[in-house]
């Protein structure tokens, strides 16, 4: 094996920036304003394409999730409406927890930041805790 390194000039990319034998016909600026809008106007259709493309696929997706939540939801009806009744109270539980929460950091300011739990330097993750 040889330790050779790559000379300069072959880890750039060339460009050719001269002219074209070809030389490109003179167009007035409304032809070249034309062909423009006719570019833009195809990929804004491509776009288009895509987008309905991609929604179709959403829609049948979305489509077969509902059809099989749905057929849990049959075979499972007592579970469902457990799982409603149970989302409900813990959504009620975690309002409520969070509520104390603020209400206690903002009764209890000017404790927290003197507080045996902020963090120091020399403080490890096992060292933090809230104060009893």
């Amino acid at each position: 094996m040889s330790n050779q390194q790559p000379s300069l000039a072959s880890m750039y990319s060339q460009v050719d920036v001269t002219s074209s034998s070809q030389p490109r016909p003179v167009s007035t600026q409304s032809e070249e304003q034309v062909e423009l809008l006719r570019e833009v106007l195809a990929a804004q259709d491509r776009t288009n394409e895509l987008l309905e493309e991609m929604l179709a696929q959403m829609s049948a997706t979305q489509r077969q999730r509902n059809h099989e939540l749905q057929q849990w939801r049959k075979a499972n009806p007592d579970l469902a409406e457990g799982c409603r009744e149970a989302a409900e109270v813990l959504s009620r539980v975690h309002v409520e927890y969070l509520d104390r929460l603020t209400d206690e950091v903002s009764y209890s300011q000017e404790n927290l930041v003197d507080g045996e739990f902020v963090s120091t330097s020399s403080s490890t993750a096992t060292d933090l805790a809230w104060p009893i």
